[in-house]
């Protein structure tokens, strides 16, 4: 029986390894400190986390298949003025792009990532 369901998915095993693992993930972003914790990046990483170069694939059941010319994005309920966007009308929304630290509660991190896209004001205007 496998106790940590995640260590089963991302194929990790004790925490000794992955205390290894991650130090030299560390060292692999910012060489040079020699301890596998350098500085700046010691003090991002929550304790229990682990570090990761790569987004985990975590899903339940298939991937649906969505076409582009029936997508919606749809804003409705306690609104003032509920309205829909088609993709292509939602894609000319102005873009803004950011770069941040994931920490998902599932354990694993990943320094940072950078996301481009409509900002929630700009959605709204």
């Amino acid at each position: 029986m496998v106790k940590n369901w995640l260590s089963a998915i991302t194929g990790r095993g004790a925490p000794q390894k992955r205390a290894n693992e991650q130090g030299k993930e560390l060292d692999r972003l910012a060489p040079g400190s020699g301890d596998g914790q350098p500085a700046g990046l010691r003090n991002r990483l929550p304790p229990g986390q682990t570090l990761t170069a790569r987004f985990p694939v975590l899903h339940a059941g298939t991937v649906p298949v969505v076409r582009v010319q029936d997508w919606r994005f749809r804003v409705w309920g306690l609104v003032e003025s509920p309205f829909e966007m088609t993709f292509d009308e939602f894609r000319s929304l102005p873009c803004a792009e950011i770069t941040a630290d994931i920490h998902c509660v599932t354990g694993w991190s990943k320094f940072d990532t950078s996301w481009a896209g409509a900002t929630g004001a700009e959605i709204v205007a």
